[in-house]
């Protein structure tokens, strides 16, 4: 089990969902890209919450260290 997200053009959003779900797999449109002077809002019919960005999650750094010690490029250190 996974999740997909896809940015997909607007006025085909509505027929991609409905491809996917003719084949079996649950899909919804959740939201819109709008421009950047807009910044992240999260639309909710409670109203609107503008996002910040939480930072580098750990697990990225950790994996990357990992990578390059398993591909010998990196000395655990």
């Amino acid at each position: 089990e996974g999740t997909l997200i896809c940015t997909v053009v607007q006025d085909r959003a509505d027929a991609f969902a409905s491809a996917l779900e003719d084949d079996g797999i649950d899909a919804a449109v959740v939201g819109q890209v709008t421009e950047v002077e807009h910044g992240a809002v999260l639309v909710t019919d409670r109203g609107d919450e503008a996002l910040e960005h939480p930072g580098l999650d750990p697990f990225w750094g950790a994996f990357g260290r990992w990578a390059e010690e398993a591909a010998g490029i990196r000395d655990r250190t």
